[in-house]
């Protein structure tokens, strides 16, 4: 039994949250998730190297797409007995993949360079998942998740504007991914200090079977949030790997600047009114996120010049910043405890689908049409949400879904 130091009131202290593992794993997490925030310029890349635009939609989505394909059969495989090992290989891989780039001037050998970026990262990202979820306390999770959620979403803030920066003065996109291989290089040092016994801190858990999945699917509720989130991911993966372009064309001499306003919204949502998810209606917020998220795809639709970009971006933030734990918030509340973990990761795939799914489509509208036939298209997708949300109303009540309604 883990022995905790006691306070005057003679109750149990929880266990610290911040730990050298836990500083590590945030730490790396950080780093790997900025591996991926600085190809918000690749769609502009691929179009200086002449690519041909039927194949940057693919290109684009295609390291999204191998994560879909492989994480779930990595997922029983990595442990927080191995995750080290993996955390270790993934990194190391990602970083020599990002070198990679330098050789591939041409769609198929870019193809190639992708896909084995992709087996890189998600290698990292799923045994960063298994270390994080060992070195967590159980008493503080809450408190951890929040830390791991703005660890997730800060690279989006910190790293496009300063990409372009340094394009400008390394001489461009690839010496950026240089530097970037680089960062991720040092980081292997930290990992040596994981302790390599996090495998104990695990417990017997079984993976669900395919029957529990079916169940799962057949929920009316359930599946209707699974396709509204899946619909949200797909519209914006779009404006992450394509605003960067239809920025420019409006006049934005710095596009990262749109991210770093887009995602202190969205911080700003999850910092300042994280308790009003329990207070509330979580469904009804949610119609309200989703609701700005239409609106900000038709602003960025109708975008004339730069000054229509900045609201865009403000409504953008608010949107997702309500939207995705809600999701999350919402599909935990209406899951049975037994399945809370097996949907939560369900979840988690429809993240990644939209993240294959939303390039996949984008480049074959601007290819065919123009930027601002796109945005509408992302607004239709989160009109398809909002809709949705009504229909899964009678949602069943599991342990602590009560909670799920509050005043309106």
């Amino acid at each position: 039994m883990p022995s905790y130091e006691r306070r005057p009131d003679g109750q149990a202290s929880p266990p610290p949250l911040w730990t050298i593992p836990f500083i590590i794993v945030n730490t790396v997490s950080f780093l790997s998730n900025c591996n991926m925030t600085v190809f918000f310029q690749f769609q502009g890349y691929l179009n200086s190297l002449g690519v041909p635009a039927s194949w940057q939609g693919p290109l684009i989505s295609s390291l999204a797409f191998i994560g879909l394909l492989v994480r779930p059969a990595l997922s029983p495989v990595i442990t927080a007995a191995n995750a080290r090992r993996w955390i270790i290989w993934g990194c190391l891989g990602s970083a020599v993949m990002l070198l990679m780039y330098n050789l591939a001037a041409s769609p198929w050998p870019l193809l190639l360079v992708r896909c084995l970026h992709g087996l890189a990262y998600v290698a990292m990202i799923t045994g960063l998942t298994a270390a994080a979820v060992a070195v967590i306390p159980p008493q503080r999770s809450g408190e951890a998740f929040g830390v791991l959620g703005i660890i997730l979403v800060l690279p989006f803030a910190v790293v496009p504007p300063l990409a372009v920066i340094a394009a400008q003065h390394l001489g461009g996109f690839l010496p950026v991914l240089n530097l970037t291989a680089l960062v991720l290089g040092l980081s292997l040092p930290l990992l040596f200090l994981l302790p390599s016994n996090l495998g104990q801190q695990e417990g017997g858990r079984r993976l669900p079977g395919l029957a529990q999945l079916r169940q799962s699917l057949r929920n009316q509720p359930l599946f209707l949030l699974l396709t509204a989130s899946l619909l949200v991911f797909t519209a914006f993966a779009p404006v992450f790997f394509y605003v960067e372009t239809y920025a420019r064309k409006l006049g934005m001499a710095n596009a990262g600047w749109f991210f770093t306003v887009n995602t202190v919204c969205e911080l700003g949502v999850r910092v300042f009114f994280g308790r009003a998810f329990d207070r509330y209606s979580k469904r009804r917020l949610l119609a309200v996120a989703l609701a700005l998220l239409v609106a900000a795809y038709l602003l960025l639709a109708a975008a004339r010049d730069e000054s229509w970009l900045w609201p865009a971006a403000m409504a953008l933030g608010l949107g997702l910043g309500g939207a995705m734990p809600l999701f999350n918030a919402i599909i935990f509340d209406i899951s049975p405890p037994a399945m809370r973990a097996m949907n939560a990761n369900l979840g988690m795939l429809m993240f990644q689908a939209g993240l294959f799914m939303g390039p996949l489509f984008a480049g074959w509208v601007v290819a065919g049409w123009t930027y601002g036939a796109l945005f509408v298209i992302c607004a239709c997708l989160c009109l398809c949400a909002l809709l949705a949300i009504p229909l899964a109303a009678a949602v069943p009540v599991h342990g602590d879904a009560g909670k799920e309604e509050g005043p309106a």
